[in-house]
């Protein structure tokens, strides 16, 4: 058996006796490819290449990774509950929505992916709302224009 083969039953064998937060969501190629099972938007991606020597480091590593990227959603979900102007947040959404397709870490992506995937949602239904509710005003406004009851005219412009 060469060097190269027994390294890879090496690290296959490893793989099958180790236990961890989050294995379910990843795989090991026989090359020691360990890879990211996921069916949000990033789709699978290879996280690093495990070997007898590194593997132990780069597990820990990849969920301590993933808790940051979680306490840090979980931060954001308690702002979005105190935030009555949800409008404000959609930045810093697609902000982490980008983040979770670029991190590489073990872990649930697709549960954080559906809590930001709903809060995308809701960002662009009061967007809509927002755009109709000035759309309306701008035309009451065009209706106003043309009128030369400049007094009348002048008061309800401003009410509006």
């Amino acid at each position: 058996m060469s060097q190269d083969a027994q390294t890879d039953a090496t690290i296959q064998l490893w793989w099958e006796n180790i236990s961890f937060p989050g294995k379910s969501h990843c795989s090991l190629r026989e090359d020691g490819g360990l890879v990211l099972k996921t069916a949000g938007q990033a789709g699978e991606r290879v996280l690093a290449t495990l070997t007898p020597e590194n593997a132990e480091l780069v597990i820990h590593t990849l969920v301590e990774k993933f808790r940051e990227l979680e306490t840090r959603v979980l931060e954001l979900a308690a702002e979005w509950t105190e935030t009555d102007d949800k409008l404000k947040l959609a930045s810093r959404v697609a902000g982490f929505s980008r983040l979770l397709g670029n991190t590489n870490a073990i872990g649930d992506f697709d549960r954080l992916s559906a809590q930001l995937g709903n809060w995308e949602k809701e960002i662009e239904e009061l967007s809509g709302q927002h755009y109709h509710a000035k759309l309306a005003l701008v035309e009451q406004a065009e209706a106003l224009a043309g009128s030369d009851q400049w007094k009348e005219t002048t008061q309800t412009l401003r009410s509006l």
